[in-house]
């Protein structure tokens, strides 16, 4: 049984792929690494082109040794393919000659480093295979770093809609509360109690009916109580139906609310066929009740495009962010008739892209804060988190898109531009 000391002197084992047609090139490389002391290698070795993609699509190897003349093909083809197969490993070049130009391109292809098989020895190996996996691990370490903020982001995106949801739904169940309250109100006073005692008089006074409708004081007054309560119960039938198919509404409001919450709180990231105009009045329906309320002018001039191929979830979440931060610029300033305006269309001198404008006649935006508006926790709200909009930039550029504003100044209110990559919906044909 190994001591501890022997336990933590046990060299690091490092799975190698060599790529090299050359057998004598082969065992050289073989030899240079049993030379380097503290790792032990366990090698591939594929000598020919035909087994290269199969070795290239496993993620079993830490490092990639390439030579760069492989028979009919070139270490720049198998680069190629490697990105083409979604390659991790990090690759590193062997050519028997010294040229800059194979070793730009080999470096722009993303080869982790570049060496010439006369100039290598063991130390020298070494420590470019070191510094590649170094920088790999750092590389993989950033990109889950930035996958992290950018759910965290994310996140913190859709507790700030949630909060205004909240918020909607709450004005929305006191509008139903002040229905509930009418119906009600209308249901109490309705003098449905007199028809039964009309109808327990008509019954006692069955046998002598007509005398009773045209010589008794009370049965004259029959005719005429049973028309002027007609027409009450029908004026109530009337308001009551009115007040229902309000309370009714109020209710199905509630409901695609909350669908549009879920909708924003699914993971992002599935592209699926969409039509920008639904998303667009989907998250202007969140807002719609402090719209409402405010007396806020909506105008919605949307170009006829096509089904596009987009990320549902993350573009809904955007348009919450800019139709909600429109409406508080809105509301912020007072004394003024305000017009919140959504526009959908093709960009003019882009091809392949659409945008969707939001613009407001708010407090507008200084030159000063248009720099740096999407900056994290920037934000000129008294009670603002600075969430929002960062969020949105995030996920617009997650989605190959892009968050732009521009704004005339304080006082002349905004428009912020999402861009968008136009990927139509292909019909078979």
């Amino acid at each position: 049984m190994p001591t501890i000391d022997e336990v933590k002197c046990e060299p690091d084992v490092v799975r190698l792929l060599l790529i090299e047609d050359d057998e004598d090139d082969a065992l050289i490389a073989k030899s240079l690494l049993s030379e380097i002391r503290g790792i032990k290698f366990d090698v591939d070795w594929v000598s020919s082109y035909e087994g290269i993609p199969t070795h290239i699509a496993q993620s079993q190897y830490h490092i990639c040794l390439l030579d760069y003349y492989l028979g009919s093909c070139t270490g720049l083809d198998v680069l190629g393919e490697a990105l083409q197969y979604g390659c991790q490993i990090p690759i590193i070049m062997m050519t028997g000659t010294a040229d800059r130009e194979i070793d730009q391109k080999a470096i722009m292809l993303g080869a982790a480093d570049y060496v010439i098989k006369g100039e290598v020895n063991s130390q020298l190996l070494e420590r470019v295979i070191r510094h590649a996996r170094e920088r790999k691990k750092a590389e993989t370490e950033r990109a889950e770093l930035h996958a992290k903020l950018i759910e965290t982001s994310r996140q913190l995106g859709m507790a700030d809609i949630a909060i205004n949801v909240l918020h909607n739904v709450g004005n929305v169940l006191n509008s139903i509360n002040v229905s509930a309250g009418l119906i009600a109100n209308l249901l109490q006073k309705a003098h449905v109690g007199e028809i039964s005692k009309i109808s327990d008089m008509l019954k006692t006074h069955a046998d002598n009916l007509g005398a009773f409708l045209t010589e008794d004081s009370k049965g004259k007054f029959v005719p005429q109580f049973l028309e002027e309560l007609g027409k009450d119960l029908s004026s109530r039938v009337s308001q009551t139906l009115v007040e229902t198919n309000t309370l009714l509404s109020k209710v199905d409001h509630v409901r695609r609310i909350i669908d549009a919450q879920q909708d924003i709180a699914r993971p992002g990231g599935l592209q699926e066929p969409v039509r920008l105009e639904e998303l667009t009045d989907q998250a202007l329906m969140i807002n719609r009740e402090d719209i409402n309320h405010h007396n806020i002018e909506v105008v919605q001039e949307y170009e006829v495009l096509p089904q596009v191929i987009l990320d549902k979830h993350q573009i809904l979440q955007i348009l919450v962010n800019l139709i909600r931060n429109a409406k508080h610029a809105m509301i912020d300033k007072e004394g003024n008739s305000h017009c919140l305006t959504l526009r959908i269309l093709r960009r003019v001198h882009q091809v392949s892209q659409l945008e969707v404008q939001v613009s407001d006649t708010g407090i507008g935006i200084s030159s000063e804060n248009l720099t740096k508006i999407f900056a994290q926790g920037f934000t000129t709200k008294a009670k603002g988190h600075g969430i929002g909009l960062h969020s949105s930039a995030l996920a617009a550029k997650n989605c190959g898109g892009a968050l732009h504003v521009s704004s005339n100044g304080e006082g002349c209110g905004a428009t912020f531009t999402l861009i968008l990559p136009e990927k139509v919906l292909e019909v078979p044909g």
